[in-house]
C-alpha cells in the first residue's frame, strides 16, 4: 500500500533465492502471480542477515530510510541485533513497524499463526457459518490483508507523530488483532450485555433485516435494506406497501426477530424467483435498494467500475514480459494517477542501492554475491 501510494520500498530478501511468497502457485513464465500482487511497486536486494557483513550492511542502510517493516517471529530482530533501542541508535528517527501473530509481547506472542488461526482465535469464524453446524472458513486472508492495512496507518501515523517529536517509534500490529477489530460489535455487545452474538449463517448476516442472499431465476442476488426508507422502497418495489404498517415489521429492531426474519425472505424469495440476477438488481437499483449480484470471479474481471477505478491493472511479468495482471491501489488520490509498477526480480536493485545508495563499487559487490551475502 506505501509503495503504490508513492513510498520507495526495498524489498530485502534472501539471496538465496527462496523467496517469502515467490513459492505460491500458480505460476506464470515461471514467476509468481501471489508474489507479483503484493510486490508490485518494490524494489528488490538480496541480503543475508544472519552473516555478519549482511548485517553490517542493513546498518548501513538503516541510516538511509524511513520506517523498517518486518514479520520475523518477535524476539528474532533482537537476537540479530537489531532491536528498536539498537536501530534508534544507528539512526534516532527510525519507525518500525513489527507485524505478527499475536503481537511482541503477551502470553501468546511466541506463538506462530496465519491468517485463518487468526481468525479462530479471534471468534470471526465462530460468528461466521451456519447455526447448529460446522463454521465456514474464509476465501481470502482477511486477517492478513486488514493487519498490512493496520501496519501502514501506523507506519504513517508514526512518521506525523515523528514531525512533531523528532523521535521515530515502534509499531506493533499483530494478525489477531486485527482479526478482533472485525468483531469488535459483537465482543462489546457480550461484555455490556451478557448477551452471546447469532452466528452468521452463510446467505444471512446478524444485526440487520433484510441482509441475505437470495436466489433468483439463475443466480444469487444479495439484498441489504435494513433502514425503514430503503425497507419501504423495497415493499413498494414488490408491490407490496401494504406491509409498510404491518406491526411484525414496523422497526429495523423488530425486523431482526427471527419470526420477522423467516416472513421478510419469504415474501422476497417470492418476488424474485422469477426474475434474473440482472433484472433483479436493475429493479432493485432503480429503486435506490442496496443490492448487488453475487458475481463469480469472471464477472468481477469483466466489472465495468472496477476498470473505470483502475482496480485492475496490467504490469508485465519481470521474466518473460509478458501482460501480468494485479490489483489496483483501493486508496485514490484526486488529481493524482495511481502508479503501480512491476514486480522485481530478486536482487534487480542490488547495484543501486548498494552502489548508488552506500557507494560500494562493482569489485565489492561480485565479491558480495560471490559468497552468498547479497
Amino acid at each position: 500500500m506505501l509503495a503504490d501510494l508513492g513510498a520507495e520500498v526495498v524489498r530485502v530478501e534472501s539471496p538465496s533465492g527462496e523467496r517469502d511468497g515467490g513459492f505460491a502457485g500458480p505460476m506464470q513464465d515461471g514467476f509468481s502471480i501471489y508474489y507479483a500482487v503484493y510486490n508490485r511497486n518494490k524494489k528488490s536486494i538480496g541480503l543475508n542477515m544472519r552473516a555478519p557483513e549482511g548485517q553490517q550492511l542493513l546498518r548501513e542502510l538503516v541510516a538511509h530510510f524511513d520506517v523498517i517493516i518486518e514479520n520475523f517471529r518477535p524476539g528474532l530482530l533482537d537476537k540479530l541485533g537489531f532491536s528498536f533501542e539498537e536501530l534508534q541508535k544507528l539512526n534516532e528517527k527510525i519507525v518500525l513497524v513489527s507485524i505478527s501473530g499475536y503481537g511482541v509481547d503477551g502470553p501468546d506472542a511466541h506463538r506462530t499463526a496465519f491468517c485463518n488461526v487468526a481468525l479462530a482465535g479471534s471468534g470471526y469464524l465462530a460468528v461466521s457459518g451456519e447455526p447448529f453446524s460446522q463454521v465456514h472458513h474464509t476465501g481470502v486472508s482477511i486477517a492478513d490483508r486488514l493487519a498490512g492495512v493496520h501496519a501502514a496507518v501506523g507506519a504513517v501515523a508514526a512518521i506525523a507523530g515523528r514531525a512533531m517529536t523528532g523521535c521515530g517509534s515502534h509499531v506493533d500490529v499483530s494478525l489477531l488483532d486485527a482479526a478482533l477489530s472485525m468483531i469488535e460489535f459483537p465482543l462489546a455487545t457480550f461484555l455490556s450485555t451478557g448477551a452471546r452474538p447469532p452466528v452468521n449463517g452463510p446467505t444471512r448476516r446478524a444485526g440487520s433485516s433484510p441482509n441475505h442472499i437470495f436466489h433468483a431465476k439463475d443466480g444469487l442476488v444479495l439484498i441489504n435494506a435494513p433502514k425503514q426508507d430503503q425497507w419501504e422502497r423495497l415493499l413498494a418495489t414488490m408491490d407490496r406497501a401494504d406491509l409498510a404498517d404491518d406491526p411484525r415489521f414496523s422497526s429495523p429492531l423488530q425486523r431482526q426477530t427471527e419470526e420477522a426474519r423467516v416472513g421478510i425472505e419469504g415474501l422476497i424469495d417470492e418476488w424474485i424467483r422469477d426474475l434474473t440476477v440482472e433484472e433483479a438488481q436493475e429493479i432493485l437499483i432503480g429503486a435506490d435498494v442496496p443490492a448487488s449480484v453475487v458475481n463469480e470471479i469472471d464477472a468481477v474481471a469483466s466489472n465495468k467500475q472496477l476498470h473505470h477505478r483502475n482496480m485492475i491493472v496490467e504490469v508485465e511479468n519481470p521474466v518473460s514480459g509478458a501482460p501480468l495482471y494485479v490489483t489496483g491501489n483501493p486508496v485514490k488520490i484526486i488529481g493524482a494517477e495511481d502508479q503501480i509498477a512491476s514486480p522485481a526480480v530478486l536482487g534487480a536493485h542490488n547495484d543501486e542501492i548498494y552502489g548508488g545508495l552506500l557507494g560500494y563499487d562493482e569489485d565489492k559487490l561480485e565479491d558480495l554475491h560471490a559468497r552468498g551475502i547479497i
